[in-house]
């Protein structure tokens, strides 16, 4: 059954009628946070999920990750920044 079912696939996308089995699965979403105001500003890392830390935003594309918003935040402790990042295709 799991031949038939591969096979199937194959078929599947050699026709053009699948353009990526990986495509349906969901994409990973979440966001990054730091206490510095200035994106990127010297030393200054990122609290990311899924990522952990980093050091730029860039440092993100590198992952596999793009930025889809940003804010700056005011906090009780002072401002930061916040982004939203999403697994990239």
């Amino acid at each position: 059954m799991k031949t038939l079912l591969a096979i199937a696939i194959t078929i599947a996308a050699s026709l053009g009628l699948v353009n990526n089995v990986y495509a349906a699965s969901p994409l990973k979403g979440g966001s990054c946070f730091t206490r510095s105001t200035i994106p990127d500003a010297y030393g200054v890392t990122y609290s990311c999920d899924y990522l952990g830390q980093v050091k730029n935003i860039k440092e993100i594309y590198d992952k596999g990750f793009r930025v889809i918003n940003s804010v700056v935040i005011s906090t009780s402790e002072g401002k930061g920044y916040f982004i939203i990042i999403e697994e990239r295709k």
